[in-house]
């Protein structure tokens, strides 16, 4: 063979294996959801489907995990109450609440870190600081008690999905 059909032979090899790669790409890609804010509403919006995640408070900032399986929103509520709120993925490819309120939760393991007790808490407010992985997440807590500061982050493992 010369040399010129084999070097053409080579860039056709290349050309085909480069195509491939593009067409694996493109399928591999995953879509990732959008969040819409209407009039005190969050709305999670897929290819497919819209669902409905919350409708009671002034504002909403989510936060969904990289496999899509859950979502922390940090929730606005009336009188300035600043929190976050956990929804996992169902069978309906929608997202319900945790069973337990997860901000009663966080709280009550700073409380016994801290030895003080949840109701003496003033001005809560929590804050999202970062997913660490699919289940885990940091967030800030900050309130008073009897004029004294609480800031402090806390790691949560979600147990469930």
């Amino acid at each position: 063979m010369s040399k010129v059909f084999i070097i053409i032979l080579l860039a056709g090899f290349m050309l085909l294996e480069v195509n491939c790669q593009e067409n694996i790409n493109k399928e591999v890609q995953v879509i990732k959801p959008s969040f819409i804010k209407i009039n005190g509403s969050l709305i999670l919006k897929t290819k497919d489907k819209s669902c409905l995640i919350a409708d009671d408070a002034i504002d909403y900032e989510a936060y969904l995990s990289s496999n899509n399986k859950i979502i922390a929103v940090e929730t606005l509520l009336m009188s300035n109450l600043q929190t976050i709120r956990i929804y996992l993925k169902n069978s309906n490819d929608c997202y319900s609440s945790m069973k337990d309120a997860f901000s009663t939760k966080v709280w009550g393991i700073l409380s016994k870190q801290k030895n003080f007790k949840i109701e003496d808490i003033s001005h809560p407010r929590m804050k999202f600081i970062k997913w660490i992985d699919n289940k885990q997440l940091v967030i800030e807590l900050y309130g008073e008690i009897d004029s004294k500061v609480i800031d402090e982050n806390i790691t949560y493992l979600i147990s469930s999905p």
